[in-house]
């Protein structure tokens, strides 16, 4: 993670690596959950694990828990009972935690319209999908494109990326 910090222009390659390491990130999904838990190898944990690729996988093609737990060849009330044993939360709440984060990475790093991160993250109704976003990170998406651009072009103290910046920053955000 301090890699990610190292960064003080944001040129293309350095907004792959960035990318690349928010990816390794993401994978650990670091929000309080015990990934510890998971180096165990009971068939808990193996569910758990199958789980968690399923999501990772298929998180944008607008899963259920339904559909998660078919995957790993559960019931839903035992993937439930699993998930909140190792991670504290319902696969539901895992799986709308890493939506959004892939989609506060979206809103980070590219000039795509709300509505269409809201789709690259599974949600079909990009209202839903704000809806849920700001329930999370108490902002808006369009709000927290906009506060993280700032941040972003703070980092930039050359104007190497002035344009890509601006541009972003005009991005239309209707649905």
């Amino acid at each position: 993670i301090l890699q990610m910090f190292q960064y003080q222009n944001l040129s293309v390659a350095n907004q792959y690596h960035l990318q690349g390491l928010l990816y390794e990130f993401l994978a650990i999904l670091a929000d309080g959950m015990k990934m510890d838990d998971l180096e165990n190898d009971n068939d808990d944990n193996t569910y758990v694990r199958a789980a968690v690729n399923f999501i990772r996988n298929n998180y944008y093609r607008g899963i259920t828990v339904a559909e998660i737990a078919e995957h790993v060849s559960v019931n839903r009330s035992y993937l439930y009972k699993l998930f909140e044993q190792t991670f504290g939360m319902s696969p539901k709440e895992f799986l709308t935690r890493f939506q959004v984060s892939r989609a506060k990475e979206l809103l980070t790093w590219s000039d795509i319209t709300i509505e269409s991160v809201a789709w690259s993250c599974g949600y079909k109704d990009a209202l839903a999908f704000s809806k849920v976003f700001k329930k999370m990170m108490g902002v808006s998406p369009t709000t927290y494109r906009k506060e993280h651009l700032v941040r972003i072009a703070k980092l930039d103290p050359g104007n190497e990326n002035k344009e890509v910046i601006e541009k972003m920053m005009r991005v239309n955000e209707t649905f």
